[in-house]
């Protein structure tokens, strides 16, 4: 496998710890996710084939909606386990929470034996579980 560098987005120079930890985190994304946009995100995402350079890891939400139910998230009935965490300033956690019925503390352990559940999975790219 190739080395892990990562290059700062405005300077090309190799990432080191102090760079990194300098950037906001807005030009820290971009070091690690250099080709993931806000129009892109659903055809990068969902590739089976992505650069570990480009997307090291994607965030997937599972599908709690349950047996034959559309997903809460993506609204696709596709008896699929997860989907992609959307990528856009139009959507984040909350808005996320609200469409499985949380509104605050109360309706998210109201008795709802788990369909409240909001469960992200990191999954690394295939090629960088050699590098752990």
């Amino acid at each position: 496998m190739e080395k892990l560098d990562y290059k700062h987005p405005e300077t090309g120079e190799e990432l080191t710890y102090d760079t990194l930890v300098a950037m906001s985190d807005e030009m820290a994304f971009k070091a690690f996710f250099p080709v993931l946009t806000p129009d892109n995100w659903k055809k990068t995402i969902k590739s089976s084939n992505w650069d570990w350079k480009d997307m090291p890891y994607s965030l997937m939400v599972e599908n709690n909606s349950g047996y034959s139910q559309d997903c809460h998230f993506c609204g696709n009935y596709q008896g699929h386990n997860s989907c992609p965490i959307p990528f856009t300033d139009e959507m984040n956690v909350l808005d996320m929470l609200h469409k499985v019925g949380v509104e605050d503390n109360t309706s998210f352990y109201q008795n709802k034996n788990g369909k409240s559940d909001f469960i992200v999975n990191l999954v690394w790219h295939t090629n960088l579980k050699k590098e752990f």
